[in-house]
């Protein structure tokens, strides 16, 4: 269901104050991440939404679910996840190469410092930039790019960060480089491409 401002009108709506507001609170500070709202059935959820989304610009949500046509609604709210998962997927990605690197399982050594990187107003930009420090010089070891895709094609992605990684450092083949997705990284044989993908980022607790 999408709703604009003035498309939804209420006709009683009592309560649920400190939701509203925690739901206004996320609104207005981090719209890019999903927020979630749960509870048991028939305890008023798409009502407290629908009184949020109330007056708002945009706001688009899904009750489909709740009558038994989650398949038809999937690929809508997969679009919808990809519009907003961009930013926090990223700093998991960089969250789990920092683990990978302690922990010794990223097979890079002395890595002092992890973060984005980008020139050109934000039109080149490289996900993870792993710095090292010999010699009390940092220096780029490693560069690694995060794709919220299924599927993605490591041989490719390589390449591209290749390309930007030669504004960081003349020496390009002196990199590792660490390409995420989803589901998988499809490489070449042979090819010494670092891949990660969700399952080493959201590890499974058991």
């Amino acid at each position: 269901m999408a709703a604009g401002r003035g498309a939804l009108r209420l006709r009683w709506f009592v309560g649920r104050e400190a939701e509203l507001a925690a739901l206004r609170d996320w609104w207005e500070s981090r719209p890019d991440r999903p927020a979630l709202v749960w509870g048991r059935r028939r305890v008023g959820k798409t009502a407290l939404i629908e009184r949020f989304a109330d007056g708002l610009s945009r706001v688009v949500f899904h009750t489909a679910i709740e009558r038994g046509r989650g398949q038809a609604v999937l690929p809508a709210i997969e679009r919808e996840l990809d519009n907003v998962m961009g930013l926090p997927y990223e700093e998991a990605f960089r969250e789990c190469l920092w683990e990978k690197a302690f922990d010794g399982t990223l097979g890079i050594s002395d890595v002092v410092d992890i973060g984005p990187w980008w020139a050109g107003g934000g039109q080149e930009q490289i996900d993870a930039v792993l710095l090292a420090e010999p010699e009390l010089t940092r220096i780029p070891v490693a560069v690694g790019e995060s794709k919220w895709a299924r599927s993605v094609n490591g041989a490719r992605q390589r390449a591209k960060l290749t390309a930007k990684a030669a504004a960081l450092t003349p020496d390009v083949d002196r990199l590792a480089y660490i390409v995420c997705g989803r589901s998988e990284v499809v490489t070449q044989p042979g090819s010494d491409t670092i891949a990660i993908t969700a399952a080493d980022i959201f590890p499974d607790p058991s």
